[in-house]
């Protein structure tokens, strides 16, 4: 039984957990395929959305630097004024590269997109399909959007439903061999695109290719540490009843093989406004292999705006996480009782993470404590520890003092 939302599968000590109800955009899902060219109002199961078929006026084999909009004022570097060399028009055995399909789904994040669609665009990649579903964005996003409208396919949401909504509606339109999204404040890398696509002969038995990610500011800036999927077998594996420790596979550098997702179900869960592509991973590892890459392939952003990192968000979203573990309960109760204890575990994760960013003292404090009758074991962990010097101004004076030690032993 791979979905089981029965109340009586939930631990009673999990009852705090919001379980959403099981989604009707799950198993064996087929809504209606927008067709229309021109900008036509779609009906079904996609009503409400609009789809702008562009990307075929001025679309070449590969997108090139020159083809594009120039850069704005003062951006440089990638992915304004650099580019991926384009790949030959074929494989080196005359056989046709893979379609990639790319889907952002964009919601008022206009200070980003724009370096998002560039790198999806300069990649030099001779078959990619851009889908960027526009959800009622009430900033500039869509001006921006327009911009590059004779490259990517644009479809229009009359009102916002949220980033699942939104990428139901691109995966529906899809119709690459590879298919992922890329939110709408996070980056590519160059030569991503190729360094999936050389996988391609292999991934036969594969859902997934998943490579590495970095983190990236406000500012564009690239942070040094490279973090690497993780699995300890390639596959097929339940996610749900491994260590949190043990494995690491981030949406911003997944993609997903089109039969694969087919076969799970090619969508996401709108009842999750958050973890989403948790849930989607867990679907396609428990029925198909995951092909590691230590190369990385993308930058995910941490700003003040972004639903991952805001304050506010974060409880609630260690709260979905923890739900999806009674998601997959099964009728092997051993590793039910697995999954509960992940499930608690998680949960107070995300009051931990909350005390470590909430400026106030008093809330940090009952964050902590509330963390601690979630799962008592996580006072042994050292990043409860941390978080209690930080939240009592200890940790930023430890800090000063080893400092300050180099700074003596330098002076010696």
């Amino acid at each position: 039984m791979l979905f089981d939302n029965r109340p009586e599968s939930v631990d009673p000590a999990l009852k705090s957990i919001r379980v959403p109800r099981k989604s009707s955009r799950i198993s064996g899902y087929h809504g209606a395929i927008l067709v229309e060219k021109g900008s036509q109002k779609v009906t079904g199961n996609n009503a409400g959305w609009h789809d702008v078929r562009s990307n075929t006026s001025k679309n070449p084999w590969c997108v090139r630097l020159s083809d594009l909009p120039p850069a704005p004022a003062g951006k440089t570097g990638w992915p304004w004024t650099e580019e991926t060399p384009p790949l030959p028009r074929t494989r080196p055995d005359g056989s046709p590269w893979p379609r990639i399909s790319i889907v952002t789904p964009s919601y008022n994040q206009a200070n980003f997109i724009e370096e998002t669609l560039r790198a999806v665009l300069l990649q030099g990649y001779p078959d990619v399909e851009y889908i960027v579903c526009e959800d009622g964005s009430s900033d500039h996003s869509l001006d921006i959007i327009r911009k590059y409208e004779d490259w990517i396919r644009i479809l229009l949401g009359d009102r916002n439903r949220g980033m699942s909504h939104a990428i139901n509606q691109g995966f529906e339109a899809a119709t690459g061999d590879i298919i992922t999204w890329i939110a709408s404040d996070d980056v590519y890398f160059p030569g991503a695109f190729r360094k999936v696509a050389r996988w391609w002969p292999e991934l036969g038995e594969y859902g997934a290719v998943v490579g590495s990610f970095r983190f990236m500011n406000e500012d564009s800036k690239i942070d040094g540490a490279e973090h690497q999927p993780k699995l300890p077998n390639p596959g097929p594996i339940d996610l749900t009843t491994l260590s949190p420790g043990a494995w690491r596979l981030h949406q911003v550098s997944t993609f997903y093989v089109r039969g694969a997702l087919d076969q799970v179900g090619r969508v996401v869960r709108e009842d999750l406004q958050h973890n989403m592509d948790r849930e989607l991973i867990y679907r396609i590892a428990q029925n198909h292999k995951i092909l590691l890459m230590n190369e990385a392939l993308a930058a995910f952003r941490i700003h003040s705006r972004s639903k991952s990192w805001s304050v506010s968000n974060m409880v609630r979203m260690s709260q979905e996480y923890a739900s999806i573990q009674c998601m997959f309960m099964t009728d092997n109760e051993k590793d039910n009782a697995r999954r509960r204890r992940i499930a608690k575990y998680r949960m107070a994760k995300g009051f931990i993470k909350y005390a470590k960013y909430e400026p106030r003292v008093a809330p940090s404090i009952f964050a902590l404590l509330k963390a601690v009758s979630h799962d008592p074991w996580i006072v042994l962990k050292k990043g409860y520890i941390v978080a209690w010097l930080k939240v009592l101004r200890i940790l930023p004076v430890l800090q000063g003092l080893k400092n300050l030690g180099k700074v003596n032993n330098t002076s010696l």
